[in-house]
């Protein structure tokens, strides 16, 4: 992994999908180039939330700041008989 600096990350445009209220969203991926996974530092203003999402995969979140809560939960199929 490469050391680069969040600041000059480029900002991208907030799924509305995803998040609620003002957010800012920087890939840092192409400063760091991980191999697996991409990476964002995001930066929640005032009454801004992630909506309920679920995330094929994992997820790992670094809180530096503020307050918060996560929420876990299982998606479950629903199979027809």
């Amino acid at each position: 992994m490469k050391k680069g600096n969040i600041s000059s990350a480029p900002v991208k445009k907030v799924k509305k999908d995803y998040f609620t209220g003002p957010v800012t969203l920087r890939e840092i991926s192409g400063i760091t180039k991980p191999n697996e996974h991409d990476m964002y530092h995001v930066i929640f203003k005032k009454l801004a939330r992630t909506k309920l999402h679920y995330h094929t995969g994992g997820q790992l979140l670094i809180v530096t700041k503020g307050n918060g809560s996560l929420v876990l939960y299982n998606k479950t199929e629903k199979t027809k008989l």
